[in-house]
């Protein structure tokens, strides 16, 4: 449960950085859809990246070099 929560207080940050740096006024129809426009776009790229950065983790080689000629 702590995690959805803090995943919605991400979620919310994000929007009112997307407002306050788009300078958009949730004022009309116009502006409601641009901001979803950039909304949407942020939040998919957002996910894009998490699962490049998943990807790379996996692919890692986390186990130690052994040497054969011991």
């Amino acid at each position: 449960m702590k995690l959805f929560h803090i995943l919605i207080i991400v979620l919310l940050l994000a929007a009112f950085f997307v407002v306050s740096n788009e300078k958009i006024k949730l004022d009309s129809k116009e502006n409601i859809i641009k901001f979803g426009n950039i909304y949407y776009s942020w939040l998919l790229n957002a996910i894009e990246k998490g699962f490049s950065i998943t990807g790379h983790i996996i692919k890692a080689d986390w186990l130690p070099n052994t040497n054969s000629t011991r």
